[in-house]
């Protein structure tokens, strides 16, 4: 990501600013619960009631509900089976 630090400076970061922490995810339940988190980022937000209901989620290809203009999204290779 490109980031502009001053009108005539601009940085690439890899990541973006702000707080967060790195989270290990070491086991099934713990993958499970990170995808689950994001699916229900748009409900938390108040954009969807469900995550299926919010267009752009990964909830779609997550269980396989891909259709219309999302049939570009790409596949993601190593993920266990859904738990």
């Amino acid at each position: 990501m490109t980031v502009r630090e001053r009108h005539d400076k601009t940085t690439f970061r890899f990541w973006q600013e702000g707080s967060g922490y790195d989270r290990n995810i070491d086991n099934p339940k713990t993958l499970e619960a990170a995808i689950n988190y994001v699916h229900d980022n748009p409900i938390r937000r108040g954009l969807a009631n469900t995550a299926d209901e919010w267009k752009w989620s990964s909830w779609h290809a997550y269980f396989g509900d891909v259709k219309g203009d999302q049939e570009e999204v790409p596949t993601v290779h190593g993920l266990p089976d859904r738990m």
